[in-house]
């Protein structure tokens, strides 16, 4: 897990769940909290500005979007998204009130609920768009 209460407890969280073999993708992502904090540590609208997935998991930045970042980057490494570009929409999910990035994927959108992968349509019903980024992968390890 990744909550730990400093900054190596975190990274070390989170080195054992990227040297973990997960069967499933949901195994993997209920692995991830849910917004532990509910202030907004990431700037959603303004991707250049995005922290590096180090420094979001050191300093445990767990916001909506610290830990769609994180999650996206975990999910690459363990081979359950691809692709050299990422789409990551801005979104207010009305059923738990959060606003931030989820990861949308192959029809698929993850950190909308909790360890599950929500489909688009549920989402669309249930949140507001803000605006949707494509990301490359390597920008995430700036």
């Amino acid at each position: 897990m990744l909550s730990g209460s400093t900054s190596s407890d975190r990274l070390q969280g989170w080195r054992n769940i990227r040297n973990s073999h997960f069967e499933c993708v949901e195994d993997l992502i209920l692995e991830f909290p849910y917004a532990i904090h509910t202030e907004r540590f990431v700037d959603f609208y303004t991707p250049d500005s995005w922290p590096g997935i180090f420094e979001i998991v050191s300093d445990g930045h767990f916001c909506q979007s610290g830990i769609t970042l994180v999650m996206a980057l975990t999910l690459h490494h363990a081979g359950f998204i691809s692709g050299e570009e990422l789409s990551f929409p801005v979104i207010n999910n009305n059923t738990n009130g959060n606003t931030g990035l989820v990861l949308e994927h192959d029809g698929l959108v993850y950190n909308f609920k909790q360890g599950e992968a929500t489909s688009v349509g549920e989402v669309t019903e249930n949140s507001t768009l803000y605006t949707t980024h494509k990301v490359k992968i390597k920008q995430l390890f700036n």
